[in-house]
């Protein structure tokens, strides 16, 4: 897991720090924590840690963490444009090319997480934000309720999620027995491509009013509903609420029954336009088995994407100057490169975001949202092969160990993988334009000043990359770097210093590029 997540963990700063960091421009919205019990903050607190370790391009992104006496405090990107549930009450159901590209980005974004023992355990249309409503990027939110597989626990038995979207498993009422995986969220996931294709659930309550409920309660017509002797008084001010509870209650007993028991139904008013392959991809995910219910991967194999997604229209120009940016800064230090991995998630644009995204998304060949090393090297190879002009196997050997050695200068967390705020700090550059740089790197260095000293030690250097101290060549290379930006040999690094650090990459980078391009 990446550690340039642009996350800072500062649950101990107060309010005031808050204050002046940041500008409340508008009031968006009351959502589901304005009132926090210590169940709801055990949760909230398991989505921030949990935030903190995702790096995905389909996963809301947070960049700091507050909190004082009485609350806590999230920062997190925008997003406008509301959620998939919202959306199809505006605009009826999706057509299939473009179910396709939102199921894609959901299934990929399972990928990642599963690999990883994650699972959401709550997905549904109405936590599936949209990032940019043009290409229909999405956002996945609301990870609080989510679970973790380890070696020791390999399934998981909470009764969690919301009723329409869980998977028949999660329904043993014996928690002993109840055992699930994160085939659940599969489940889930093919309930949002139903819902998508269709503005229907394919297992939902029976169309009755709860005027009907009640008087079936009233006349005693549910004998396992108890009611308490004031529910009898209409006039009663709870009864209301009462009845709301009841109806709940009644509503997720009927839906649990209909995914137990009832095989998914096609109305052709919805379905007559939609294709055989949606409908068997549909069928699939809502298989009853879990054994038999396919991974998200599986899942992205389907015939049903290669027909109905557009083609990635990354370009092969573009790949290849990523390429090249990777060879042009691979020259510089670890320190300027986490730097850059920090600031670029400050300074990315929608558009610039949507257009990395692809491009991340081309050289992801297996679609788990991280490039390993070989897909990296693959990708070099495919495009430079003609160029390189290698005479035998031996210079072909030679040149990709040079590309391995790359790749590791820029897994800045030594995961064995490029996940997406790497890959976006090797292709954001500041802009040259003084004033804005400047800003950018300020909040860069405060993030890295940890005590909040007005300059950044080798401790805090070590901090930032989790290096180990014990590690003499780690050890040995720090020094080295702090003795080349330390330039009054204070043993610290002050503002002054960093900057000149990285106006140097900038010059350097922009110079490189030029001569790049100029070569063409």
């Amino acid at each position: 897991m990446s550690s340039s997540q642009p996350l800072t963990n500062n649950n101990e700063q107060n309010v005031e720090l808050m204050e002046k960091e940041y500008e409340v421009i508008k009031n968006i919205g009351k959502g589901s924590y304005g009132q926090v019990n210590l169940d709801d903050k055990e949760e909230y607190l398991n989505e921030i840690k949990l935030l903190k370790e995702l790096d995905h391009h389909s996963i809301l992104k947070i960049f700091e963490s507050y909190s004082d006496a009485e609350y806590e405090y999230i920062i997190t990107e925008y997003l406008e444009f509301g959620n998939l549930f919202q959306d199809l009450q505006k605009n009826s159901m999706y057509e299939e090319k473009d179910a396709a590209n939102v199921m894609k980005q959901l299934l990929g974004c399972l990928n990642y997480a599963h690999n990883q023992g994650i699972i959401h355990r709550d997905l549904k249309s109405e936590n599936i934000m949209i990032f940019d409503e043009n290409s229909l990027q999405i956002k996945v939110i609301d990870w609080g309720v989510c679970g973790q597989l380890t070696k020791e626990k390999e399934h998981l038995n909470e009764y969690i999620g919301t009723t329409q979207y869980m998977a028949p498993e999660i329904f043993e009422k014996n928690s002993q027995k109840r055992k699930y995986s994160s085939k659940v969220d599969i489940w889930s996931a093919g309930v949002i491509l139903y819902e998508l294709l269709s503005n229907l659930l394919p297992f939902d309550i029976d169309p009755v009013s709860k005027q009907t409920i009640e008087r079936k309660i009233l006349n005693n017509e549910y004998p396992s509903v108890i009611l308490p002797a004031q529910f009898q008084k209409m006039k009663d001010l709870n009864f209301q609420k009462s009845i709301d509870r009841i109806f709940e209650r009644i509503e997720d007993k009927q839906i649990e029954n209909k995914i137990k028991n009832n095989k998914v139904q096609f109305p052709s008013d919805q379905f007559d336009d939609v294709s055989d392959l949606a409908k068997d991809l549909i069928l699939k995910m809502l298989e009853k088995d879990p054994n038999k219910r396919p991974s998200a991967v599986e899942c992205l194999k389907h015939p049903w994407f290669e027909k109905y997604l557009q083609k990635n229209e990354v370009s092969d120009s573009q790949v290849k100057e990523t390429l090249d940016r990777m060879i042009v800064q691979d020259s510089y230090n670890k320190l300027q490169q986490i730097t850059l991995s920090y600031i670029s998630n400050q300074l990315l644009s929608r558009t610039e975001e949507i257009n990395l995204k692809q491009l991340f998304q081309k050289f992801d060949a297996d679609n788990n949202g991280k490039i390993d090393q070989q897909e990296f090297v693959e990708a070099y190879m495919n495009f430079y092969e003609k160029d390189l002009d290698l005479k035998n196997t031996q210079e072909k050997e030679e040149f990709e160990k040079k590309l391995k050695i790359i790749f590791q200068n820029f897994d800045t967390d030594q995961s064995g993988f490029l996940e997406f705020s790497e890959f976006v700090a090797v292709n954001v550059q500041l802009k040259n334009q003084k004033n804005q740089d400047i800003d950018y790197l300020k909040l860069a260095f405060k993030e890295f000043d940890k005590d909040n000293s007005g300059s950044i030690s080798l401790d805090e250097i070590r901090e930032i990359l989790g290096s180990k101290q014990e590690d003499e060549q780690e050890k040995k290379y720090w020094e080295q770097l702090l003795k080349q930006i330390d330039k009054n040999n204070d043993n610290q690094i002050q503002f002054g210093e960093f900057l000149e650090m990285m106006q140097s990459y900038t010059n350097f980078f922009i110079s490189r590029i030029t001569q790049s391009q100029e070569r063409e």
